[in-house]
């Protein structure tokens, strides 16, 4: 029985192990950002874009979680998206302060 429960606690400790180092690989490769820094994204849209929901959503919440002092500015460049698309956009731009829209047909 205290063989059982040495084993259990062993395979306990060699997961904590696991996961220090992970953390600390992940820590390791993630690039310093010093505070105030700006981070620009720009996403070529064109025809339907069935999930840009979700994607402009997960870079919000990736950018939160991974870069906090990181002022993030995400933009959607329209290449001729449909009504749809472009519905959604706008309303992310509504939403989030760091989306914005820019139309290239009425831009040049």
């Amino acid at each position: 029985m205290t063989s059982l429960i040495l084993l259990f606690l062993m395979f306990l400790l060699a997961l904590g192990i696991t996961e220090l180092l992970r953390n600390f690989a992940s820590w390791i490769h993630t690039p310093m950002i010093t505070a105030g820094e700006e981070k620009i994204l720009v996403l070529p849209l064109e025809g339907h874009q069935e999930n840009i929901e979700y994607i402009i959503r997960s870079i919000i919440f990736d950018y939160s979680v991974h870069f906090p002092k990181c002022k993030l500015k995400i933009i959607c460049l329209n290449l001729g998206v449909d009504g749809e698309t472009q519905k959604i956009c706008n309303l992310l731009s509504k939403d989030f302060s760091c989306v914005h829209t820019l139309n290239m047909a009425t831009t040049f």
